[in-house]
C-alpha cells in the first residue's frame, strides 16, 4: 500500500483499500458501541453502510474501482512512462487474485464483459 501511494499517476488506486478500511472500521466501532457517540446524521449513514445494502454497495464499489484502475492504467502508462509499471504490475496481480476469490470482482468482470460484447455487436457484422 505504501509503494502504491508513492506513485502519483495512480491516486485512485487507494480508493478500494479505503472502502474496505471504512467498512471494517465501522463494523469494529459498531461492535464496541462507539457509533452511539456520533452525531445523528453520521450515525444514520454509518448504520446504513453496516446494513446489507450498504455492505453490498461498498464491496461492489471497491471491486469496480479495482477493475477500472486496472483498465485505465495502460493508458496512463502512455502518458506517464515507465514509472507506472511497478504499481501496475502489483495491481494487476492483486486483481487477478481478487477475481479468483471475490464474488464482487467476478460480477464486475462479467458485467464489463457483457457490456463490451453488446457494444461491439452489430446486426450486419458477422459473429466472431
Amino acid at each position: 500500500l505504501l509503494l502504491l501511494s508513492l506513485f502519483p499517476p495512480l491516486p485512485f488506486i487507494l480508493v478500494p483499500p479505503a472502502a474496505y478500511a471504512l467498512h471494517h472500521s465501522l463494523s469494529r466501532a459498531h461492535a464496541r458501541s462507539l457509533l452511539a457517540k456520533l452525531p445523528a446524521a453520521v450515525r444514520e449513514r454509518a448504520l446504513w453502510v453496516l446494513g446489507e445494502e450498504g455492505t453490498h454497495t461498498t464491496l461492489a464499489f471497491a471491486a469496480i474501482s479495482d477493475l477500472m484502475v486496472g483498465l485505465t492504467a495502460p493508458f496512463l502508462a502512455v502518458s506517464h512512462g515507465l514509472r507506472i509499471v511497478p504499481p501496475l504490475l502489483l495491481h494487476l496481480k492483486y486483481v487477478a487474485k481478487s477475481h479468483a476469490t471475490s464474488w464482487y470482482m467476478q460480477t464486475a468482470v462479467d458485467t464489463l464483459r457483457l457490456k463490451l460484447d453488446s457494444i461491439f455487436h452489430h446486426r450486419r457484422c458477422p459473429a466472431p
